[in-house]
Formats: structure tokens, C-alpha cells, sequence
């Protein structure tokens, strides 16, 4: 048994001014956890967090989907718009964040965590602030590979972030999926596959699936 009290303080940083869609300029913002508990008991860790930000601030900016999302382009105008440009439409909020994650027989680990946040949202159809919840879910799971001959580990997650309302069935543009596998290519390389499914507007008010593979090499020393 071990707990933790905490805190924690984080800011944004941008070279540049960013414009919301009413031509204002705005800054990156920043992040607040003024009171956070963490520990593990057996095989289970945990983190419990009050948290509280400022206007255009989100955390865990850099998640699991910004490798794809950091950067988009508008086809019909031929300007790029990038995830700090998205900033305005997150206001003032506080709210809990939680993580789970533990051990099954040394074989299996599994995690979630969730954020429950509620202030400012932008309303894009008025242009203006409204209150709104803003959350994000983020669940884990690794297998012990080391039973298997030439794995090297093999790990999957699904994230949906920023969010009002959960449903798997109606996935977003902050919705993410995927799997890493790593396989022993020799003792000291691995051969990495990356699997990730996210999603982009289709034109018609929707969204479309978008399947992306990498594949990398991983030199051990």
C-alpha cells in the first residue's frame, strides 16, 4: 500500500496568435490539478484528480491521436489548420479525472481512465461560449508476451476525447483506435506494426473511417 497527495500546474505555449471564428485572437491557456491522490493496493494503481483550466487549454494535448490530428487541411479554402488552432472551442472547466489500471496473473494488464469536465464549450452554431460537459475516455490493455515465442509485446487501446456524450456507436473526430505489435526480428531488432483507425468528416455531416498502418524498426542496445 502507497498514496500520494499532489499537485500539478501546466501552460500552453504558442509562438503565434490563434483566431477563433469571430477574427478574435487568443493564446493557449493554461491547466490546473490542486489537489490530485494517487497509490496502488496489490496489483491495482490508481490516480484521482480535481481539475481546473483556463480558457483554450485541453490535457493531454499531446495524446494518442495528435501524430494524426495535430494538423489538418481544408480542402475547399487550401489552408492548413492546426490542433492549437482548435484551442477556442474549450473554455473555463473543472471536473475529476480518474485512472485505473492493474495486473491480472502476470499475464494481462488492463487500464481506463476517464475525465469529466464541465464549463465553457464553444457553440459553433451561435459562435458563443455555452456550458457543456467536456470529457474523455481512455482504455487499455497489454498482454505478457513473454510466454510467446518471437512477440515482443502486443498492446491495443481505444481514446475518445472531448466529448459530451458517450457512444460507441456514433464515433468522432476525436475518435481513435488501434494496436501495437512488436515482433523480434533478431536479438536486437524488433519489427513494429502499428494499426490505427480515426475518423474524418465524409461531407455530409458525418464521419468516415480512415485506416492507417505503420511499420518501424526498434534497434535494442
Amino acid at each position: 500500500q502507497n498514496f500520494k497527495l499532489y499537485s500539478e500546474f501546466g501552460k500552453l505555449f504558442s509562438s503565434e496568435e490563434h483566431m477563433d471564428p469571430n477574427n478574435e485572437s487568443f493564446l493557449p491557456g493554461y491547466g490546473l490539478i490542486p489537489l490530485g491522490l494517487k497509490g496502488h493496493y496489490g496489483p491495482i494503481s490508481f490516480n484521482l484528480e480535481y481539475r481546473q483550466n483556463d480558457r483554450y487549454f485541453v490535457y493531454n494535448f499531446w495524446d494518442r491521436a495528435y501524430d494524426i490530428n495535430r494538423s489538418t487541411v481544408d480542402e475547399s479554402t487550401e489552408t492548413i489548420t492546426t490542433k492549437a488552432d482548435q484551442l477556442y472551442q474549450y473554455g473555463s472547466l473543472k471536473g475529476v479525472y480518474f485512472n485505473v489500471s492493474g495486473n491480472i496473473l502476470n499475464a494481462v494488464s488492463m487500464g481506463i481512465s476517464f475525465q469529466d469536465l464541465k464549463g465553457e464549450i464553444w457553440n459553433h452554431s451561435s459562435n458563443e461560449w455555452f456550458d457543456d460537459n467536456n470529457r474523455t475516455l481512455l482504455g487499455t490493455i497489454s498482454l505478457n508476451a513473454s510466454f510467446i515465442p518471437k512477440i515482443r509485446y502486443l498492446n491495443a487501446f481505444y481514446q475518445k476525447s472531448n466529448f459530451s456524450e458517450l457512444s460507441f456507436n456514433e464515433p468522432d473526430i476525436n475518435t481513435i483506435y488501434g494496436y501495437n505489435l512488436g515482433i523480434d526480428f533478431s536479438e536486437s531488432m524488433v519489427l513494429v506494426y502499428k494499426s490505427r483507425t480515426s475518423f474524418e468528416p465524409d461531407g455530409q455531416g458525418g464521419v468516415e473511417p480512415v485506416y492507417s498502418m505503420f511499420v518501424e524498426t526498434q534497434i535494442l542496445f
